[in-house]
C-alpha cells in the first residue's frame, strides 16, 4: 500500500501511546520474516499492551485501509504472519497472562501471547495436563497455536489444538468482540483462520488430570521403510501411545552434530515412542511395542523410564529444525500429511525424490498422526539447486495428494502453499471461504493476501 494516512496515526497514537508504535528499521526488519525465511518488512509495528486496544486498531484500519497483520511469536512456517501488503504489524506477545486456572472446572482461560509451555508447567503444578505440544512449545504462543491448529508429538492420542480450545473471545475485522462460549460453530469457524477472520484475545482450553506414568522407547532402524512399518503394526495393534515421533537418517546425522554426539549408522532411522497411563498399562504396553519394533528390524532398542532420561530424548526430537537448518542456506519446511497406512509408500516417495533431483531432504515428525515434516534443502544463490528444489516440492505435494493426504498437517496454507491450494480443495469450496472472508471483512484489511491466491484473497 501508499503510505498510511497521518489521521490513521494519530487515531493509534490514542489508543496504544507513541512509545507502543515501532517505526526504527530494526523494529520493522525485526518483524519482517517468520521460521520461512522470507521477508515481508511491515510500514508499523503495534506493541499491545491490553486487550482493549485491538478492537478501536481494527475500527481505524477499517476506516482508513489499512492492513493489519497479527502476529505472536513469529515462529510460523507458512509465513502467516508476514506483512504481504505492508501496513501494521499487530504484536500480541505481550498479551501473556494466565488468567485463570480451574482445577474444578478443568479449564484454563489465557491470553494469546502465552507461550505454551508456560501454560504446561503451570498446570502441571496443579495436578493438570493441557497435551498440545508443538515442537516450538518453548516459545510458540497459545494465540498462534489457536491460528494455525497446531499439533505436536502428542497428537497421536490426544488431538491438535483445536481439540483443546473451548471457546475464544475474539475481535473481528471490525472491530467487533465476540464471545464463542455458548457457540461452539463460532469457535470452529475462528479456529486454524490464521488470523483472516478475526484477532483471538482470550482462549479458554480443556484440561485433563496429568497422567501418573510415562515411558519412552527408542528404537534404532537399519533403514527408514521398517520404522515406517513399525508404526503402522504398532498403531494397528490397538495400543495408544501419546507419542510417535519418526526421523530419519539425515535428520540423524544433523542432530547428532548438533548436540555433539556420536553419529549413527548410515541409513538408519528413529522412533521415538511414548506411553502413558496408570504405571500398570506403561509396564504392560513396553513389551509388545519393544517386540513389534524388534521383528520389524529395530537393531537397538532402549527406554527410558525416568524424567530426566526422557527429557534428553526429546531434546534431540526439538533440536531437528535449528539442526537441519545448518546443512543449507534455504530449509523448504513442509508438513504434508497422509494416512498413517500410506506412511511407507510416502517414504518411499521422499527417498525418490531425493534421487531425482539430487538434494538433501531430511525428513521428522508426527509419524503417529501420519504428519511428516519434509525439508528440502537448497540454496538460493544456486540458480539450479534452487530450481531443482522447488520441482520437488511440486513432486512431493503431487504424491501427498495422490495418497489422499493434506498439504498440511498443522503449520498452515499462509503464503508458502498458496500456489497449491485448489489442487486439494474443491472450487466451490474456495469460493465459500472466499465469500465467508468478505461476509466478515469486506475491506479486506485483516492478514490480508494469506491462504487463498491473488488478486482475490
Amino acid at each position: 500500500m501508499g503510505k498510511i494516512p497521518r489521521a490513521f496515526i494519530r487515531g493509534l497514537r490514542r489508543v496504544v501511546g507513541r512509545k507502543n508504535l515501532l517505526k526504527k528499521p530494526t523494529d520493522l526488519a525485526a518483524h519482517s520474516y517468520d521460521a520461512t525465511n522470507v521477508s515481508h518488512r511491515p510500514q508499523l509495528v503495534i506493541r499491545i499492551t491490553k486487550r482493549e486496544q485491538v478492537p478501536p486498531i481494527l475500527r481505524l484500519a477499517n476506516r482508513y485501509g489499512v492492513p493489519v497483520v497479527p502476529r505472536g511469536a513469529g515462529t510460523g512456517f507458512s509465513g502467516g504472519s508476514l506483512a504481504v501488503r505492508g501496513g501494521v504489524v499487530l504484536l500480541l506477545d505481550r498479551l501473556n497472562r494466565i488468567i485463570e486456572i480451574d482445577p474444578a472446572k478443568r479449564e484454563a482461560v489465557v491470553e494469546p501471547g502465552v507461550v505454551t509451555e508456560n501454560l504446561q508447567l503451570a498446570v502441571e503444578e496443579l495436578g493438570l495436563f493441557y497435551p498440545p505440544d508443538p515442537a516450538s512449545l518453548k516459545i510458540s504462543t497459545l494465540g498462534g497455536n489457536f491460528s494455525e491448529n497446531a499439533g505436536g508429538p502428542r497428537c497421536v492420542s490426544y488431538g491438535v489444538t483445536g481439540d483443546w480450545v473451548k471457546s475464544v473471545l475474539a475481535a473481528l475485522p471490525d472491530g467487533t468482540l465476540v464471545d464463542t462460549r455458548n457457540d461452539p460453530a463460532m469457535t470452529s469457524l475462528l479456529l486454524a483462520g490464521e488470523g483472516t477472520l478475526g484477532v483471538a484475545l482470550e482462549l479458554r482450553l480443556h484440561l485433563m488430570e496429568r497422567p501418573p506414568a510415562t515411558a519412552t522407547v527408542r528404537a534404532l532402524f537399519g533403514e527408514m521403510m521398517s520404522a515406517c512399518d513399525s508404526v503402522t503394526e504398532i498403531l494397528s495393534q490397538g495400543f495408544n501411545p501419546s507419542k510417535v515421533e519418526f526421523m530419519d537418517s539425515e535428520t540423524l546425522r544433523c542432530v547428532t552434530r548438533y548436540l555433539g554426539e556420536p553419529p549413527p549408522p548410515a541409513n538408519s532411522a528413529l522412533l521415538l515412542i511414548e506411553l502413558d497411563g496408570s504405571k500398570e498399562q506403561v509396564e504392560d504396553g513396553l513389551p509388545t511395542v519393544s517386540r513389534i519394533c524388534e521383528k520389524r528390524g529395530a537393531a537397538e532398542i532402549s527406554v527410558a523410564r525416568n524424567p530426566a532420561e526422557q527429557e534428553d530424548l526429546w531434546a534431540m526430537r526439538r533440536a531437528c529444525s535449528p539442526a537441519i537448518a545448518r546443512i543449507r542456506p534455504l530449509k523448504i519446511n513442509e508438513d504434508v500429511v497422509v494416512p498413517r497406512g500410506r506412511l511407507p509408500r510416502m517414504a518411499e516417495a521422499i527417498e525418490g525424490l531425493r534421487k531425482k533431483y539430487d538434494l538433501a531432504i531430511p525428513v521428522f515428525g508426527h509419524a503417529g498422526d501420519g504428519n511428516l515434516h519434509v525439508n528440502i534443502m537448497c540454496d538460493p544463490a544456486d540458480s539450479g539447486e534452487f530450481n531443482r528444489a522447488q520441482k520437488a516440492l511440486d513432486d512431493l505435494f503431487t504424491t501427498v495428494l495422490a495418497l489422499g493426504g493434506s498439504l498440511s498437517g498443522e503449520h498452515g496454507i499462509g503464503l508458502s502453499k498458496q500456489p497449491f491450494i485448489e489442487r486439494e480443495l474443491a472450487a466451490p469450496i474456495i469460493s465459500l471461504s472466499r465469500r465467508i472472508k468478505r461476509r466478515l471483512d469486506p475491506v479486506n484489511t485483516l492478514n490480508p493476501a494469506k491462504i487463498f491466491p491473488s488478486p482475490e484473497e
